[in-house]
């Protein structure tokens, strides 16, 4: 009877504790992530203040700004800002673009300005960059194909990019010649890019605006709460144990911070103490058992960001 006591007084507790975690949880992710920037406004105007860093498909969609800590945000659209600029980290322009013959006004992420400029966007479908060449917009993509070949049915990617890019870059031939071994990625369209503006532009640097978004790394310390039990296949008796833990977590992001993959590790350190009374319906008697045990754990989270 005592143990189903303890174990009623367990479960209110634990209740308790997770409706607390949840509302912490739920006040830590409504916190916003504020960085010293500007917006450009329609007639070109620069006004400085903060911005709320969000994830990269939510930068393309709308910034929202205020000019200081203590002051209202405001949040554009792409059609009520020409741009805007996180100091030390991203630059978005607005631009109407066409994806799946839908057309539509977005902020692209500025990655390179040069002879030809460079763009990044994130689509919940997937990635998409854009070359701007003598004002003129060019998607690039690598979408999934389906082929058939010997009856069978395979799914390839167009290599649509590769097609584009050897175009728009057909007056350098030494570029041209690197296509084919260029992936679809951030860093590689970026140093094809820069590449190409190198050979056909002498006399003026190209502008990387991603040099400043480098890994970070961030200490996180956690703490919680351990619930468990302890029970024997030859018994109805359970022992029930409510214990805090901690620890700390290192976050690795990458340069290309609230993009998609962060990554995570780290060290958890947790203890159980169970104690009671057990009946034994195999051998008709009753065991009084303790055991306590500590507990290391090392966490490897991987986490996606849309």
């Amino acid at each position: 009877y005592s143990l189903k006591l303890n174990y009623k007084t367990m479960a209110k507790r634990l209740t308790s504790i997770l409706l607390f975690l949840t509302l912490i949880s739920c006040l830590c992710f409504s916190q916003k992530d504020l960085k010293p920037g500007y917006i450009i406004t329609n007639d070109l105007d620069t006004v400085y203040g903060l911005i709320n860093l969000k994830s990269n498909y939510q930068n393309s969609r709308s910034c929202e700004f205020k000019n200081e800590k203590d002051s209202i945000s405001e949040t554009f659209s792409p059609l009520q800002i020409k741009g805007y600029r996180i100091e030390n980290n991203k630059f978005y322009i607005s631009r109407e673009i066409n994806i799946n013959n839908k057309q539509q006004h977005v902020f692209l992420e500025y990655l390179l300005d040069g002879i030809v400029d460079l763009f990044y966007l994130r689509e919940l479908t997937g990635e998409y960059f854009f070359i701007d060449k003598e004002g003129v917009l060019y998607q690039l993509s690598n979408e999934d194909k389906k082929v058939i070949a010997n009856n069978s049915k395979y799914e390839v990617k167009s290599n649509q990019y590769m097609g584009v890019l050897i175009t728009l870059f057909q007056d350098s031939p030494e570029t041209t010649k690197e296509i084919r071994n260029t992936g679809f990625g951030y860093k590689e369209l970026i140093t094809i890019t820069k590449d190409y503006h190198n050979n056909v532009c002498k006399d003026q640097e190209c502008i990387d605006y991603t040099k400043s978004t480098k890994m970070r790394i961030w200490l996180e310390p956690n703490v919680g709460t351990s619930f468990s039990w302890m029970g024997f296949k030859t018994s109805k008796d359970y022992a029930y144990n409510l214990k805090p833990y901690g620890g700390i977590n290192i976050r690795f992001i990458p340069y290309r911070s609230h993009y998609i993959w962060n990554f995570a590790t780290g060290l958890n350190f947790s203890s159980s103490d169970f104690s009671g009374d057990f009946e034994n319906s195999l051998f008709d008697c009753t065991f009084r058992i303790r055991t306590k045990y500590t507990m290391v754990r090392i966490p490897l989270t991987v986490e996606y960001t849309s």
